[in-house]
């Protein structure tokens, strides 16, 4: 096998999930619907999703040091007790 055989080497999701903090399911969806993350889309066969070794080493470099925030986090509002115009 040579190097550029090893970059098109198929992951399992689950294999994917841990190598990122063991995260589930449902975040993978999330990140893979967030076009800022660029995440790597995914590949069926029959029922097991799979990703491309090279893809996923991209995608760390590409995040390596960013910043994302989450697109619907509000600032936080006064608490009731807080605000003197609720008096």
């Amino acid at each position: 096998m040579s190097s550029s055989d090893d970059d098109d080497v198929l992951i399992p999701d689950a294999e994917v999930r841990r190598r990122y903090g063991g995260v589930c399911r449902m975040t993978i969806r999330r990140w893979e619907k967030d076009p800022r993350l660029r995440f790597p889309p995914g590949q069926f066969i029959r029922t097991r999703k799979y990703r491309r070794s090279s893809e996923l080493r991209a995608f760390d470099e590409r995040i390596k040091g960013a910043k994302y925030s989450h697109p619907r986090k509000l600032p936080k509002r006064p608490r009731r007790d807080d605000d003197p115009s609720a008096a």
